[in-house]
């Protein structure tokens, strides 16, 4: 199967989303003939598990599908107390040590036999995001291409590589680009911390220099977390990029590090008082907690009374 992106921007669907995506979709003769031209998307793994009505969705309307276990968050120990993810199919019992041979090929046999079973078009490999800024990840990220190579069993789809980086240590990222084995077809970089629409200039050149590396060694590039960069990623030799819809375009690895108190049996639903809330006035959706303070300011509350939001999930 050759990797064509088509027009490379690779929206992320999840539990916060899924419905508006699904609308959006919809039926090809509901408003008009034309089906949306959406030949990628990632599908996070846990909603994927729980919405296979959403997954027969995006078959309907051809579009390939890419299944993100989120595999890298299984280092941390915050990780285990996120009920959806502890509870996922493919998560191990306990926080990965990336060294353990044996832990990092049971998650990696693990992520992608599901998503074999939920009908990825590709196979996302898992990956790392570095401790710090010197780490070296090759043994490890050498130790995944070895477990997955060795999964004869799979059905035949493309391999995509999944590379993290810090910020502060891009040249890390070429190294790891280097040892890509030749049965990888594309590679999903990562940097962190990284925010498209506010970091500086040069630092996106910086940025950008890791994915044109990726690129020159004849891989087909998937642009973690770039979607607002599309047009221009794509003009200078990037295939795609991905993004989350409605939400704040940014990635910070720390704030998946951070310990929170194990979720209950009602703080783990999703939408209530961690829904999102979207504006036409502001061009953006909120979270329903910084709602609440706006609220607090009368001339907004004014102003939200005569134009409510048009939307939330």
């Amino acid at each position: 199967m050759d990797l064509d992106f088509g027009h490379g921007f690779l929206p992320r669907i999840g539990m916060d989303n899924y419905k508006a995506v699904d609308r959006c979709i919809g039926p090809a003769d509901l408003f008009a003939t034309d089906r949306v031209d959406l030949p990628w998307a990632f599908v996070d793994g846990v909603c994927a598990e729980a919405r296979p009505d959403l997954l027969g969705t995006l078959r309907a309307n051809k579009t390939n599908m890419l299944i993100d276990t989120s595999t890298w968050r299984y280092r941390y120990e915050a990780t285990m107390n996120v009920k959806r993810l502890a509870s996922a199919s493919w998560a191990p019992a306990q926080v990965v040590d990336i060294g353990d041979r044996r832990q990092v090929r049971q998650l990696v046999e693990a992520s992608l036999r599901t998503q074999q079973e939920l009908g990825a078009a590709a196979y996302l490999l898992p990956g790392w995001m570095p401790e710090h800024d010197d780490e070296d990840l090759r043994p490890a990220l050498a130790e995944i291409f070895e477990a997955a190579y060795q999964l004869k069993d799979l059905d035949a789809r493309p391999f995509i590589a999944f590379v993290g980086g810090s910020s502060q240590g891009l040249e890390r990222m070429t190294t790891l680009i280097d040892m890509i084995p030749h049965f990888i077809s594309a590679v999903y970089l990562q940097v962190s911390p990284f925010k498209p629409i506010g970091d500086s200039a040069s630092k996106l050149e910086n940025i950008t220099s890791v994915y044109l590396y990726a690129a020159s060694r004849g891989f087909k590039v998937i642009a973690g977390r770039s979607g607002a960069l599309t047009p221009e990623l794509r003009a200078l030799g990037v295939n795609a990029a991905d993004a989350g819809l409605g939400t704040g375009e940014t990635f910070d690895r720390n704030r998946f590090r951070r310990i929170r108190r194990r979720e209950t049996s009602d703080s783990s639903k999703w939408g209530g008082p961690r829904s999102r809330i979207y504006f036409p006035q502001l061009g953006l959706s909120l979270p329903a907690s910084r709602v609440e303070e706006l609220l607090e300011v009368p001339a907004v509350a004014a102003e939200l009374s005569l134009n409510p939001p048009i939307g939330c999930w």
